[in-house]
């Protein structure tokens, strides 16, 4: 995979799960304005509903958190 700049590219707001070294799931949390922002974040279906979303959602909090965010968003596409 290839690193790319833009808004997204923030490579320590980047966390993601794995099993046995291959990716499962992601959460991006960066800089919006003042705010933090999880840009994104998902689980490949066959691992959904074992809570890898919520464990990578609470660490995008944190890791917004520990940058001095007190405030952050949720990016959400219907």
């Amino acid at each position: 995979m290839r690193e790319r700049e833009g808004q997204y590219h923030d490579p320590d707001g980047w966390i993601v799960a794995s099993v046995q070294d291959k990716p499962i799931g992601f959460a991006i949390a960066i800089r919006e304005g003042c705010d933090g922002l999880i840009a994104g974040a998902g689980v490949i279906p066959q691992f959904r509903r074992q809570g890898i979303g919520t464990f990578l959602s609470l660490k995008a909090l944190g890791r917004l958190k520990e940058r001095g965010f007190r405030q952050a968003f949720l990016g959400v596409d219907l």
